[in-house]
């Protein structure tokens, strides 16, 4: 199938179904069955143009970059920092595999948060992560933080650091099978 072909479904998808891009992605690669070269010009077609991604987008682009970074690299010989910027990804977000030793939460005034003393937190030293709680995504992740003390299983986390360089702002935890 050609890149012409794939962004005409894409467009129709879009317009007259109103799926969003990353179920567009997910259908090309999982229902449509389109090979990896036509699903990253597909994306690289699609978010070329785009400011910014959210952060589904960015996570569905981390979990796709194994298979299309190296097509977009061969098709169009993108240096990593070229490939980046492509994706319009932040090369700080990364996932660490990591457990967690101790929670607590602070209130800052201005802005509650809750900590997790990780082994690794970002920087291959033990260190603090922390996320904002009271959404649903957060609370879902303290559950999984607190089932993962109680059961002393390790965790990955998605996410940057800070500024500081002392902490890891958390975007997404899961449990690691042992």
């Amino acid at each position: 199938m050609s890149l012409e072909q794939a962004t005409e479904i894409g467009k129709i998808l879009l317009e007259k179904v109103g799926y969003e891009k990353t179920n567009i992605i997910e259908m090309m690669i999982e229902e449509f069955r389109f090979d990896c070269k036509t699903t990253a010009m597909f994306i690289r077609s699609t978010f070329k143009e785009e400011n910014a991604l959210n952060v589904a987008e960015l996570l569905l682009l981390f979990f796709l970059k194994e298979n299309i970074l190296p097509v977009l690299q061969d098709l169009y010989t993108l240096s990593e920092a070229e490939a980046s910027a492509l994706f319009k990804k932040d090369t700080d977000y990364k996932i660490i595999h990591t457990t967690v030793k101790k929670i607590r939460a602070n209130d800052f005034g201005f802005e509650y948060r809750c900590y997790l003393l990780l082994d690794n937190a970002g920087n291959g030293i033990p260190g603090w992560g922390y996320f904002i709680p009271d959404t649903p995504e957060a609370n879902f992740m303290m559950d999984l933080a607190l089932k993962a003390v109680v059961n002393q299983q390790p965790i990955y986390v998605y996410g940057r650091q800070d500024k500081d360089n002392k902490k890891f702002r958390i975007l997404e935890l899961g449990l690691k099978e042992n």
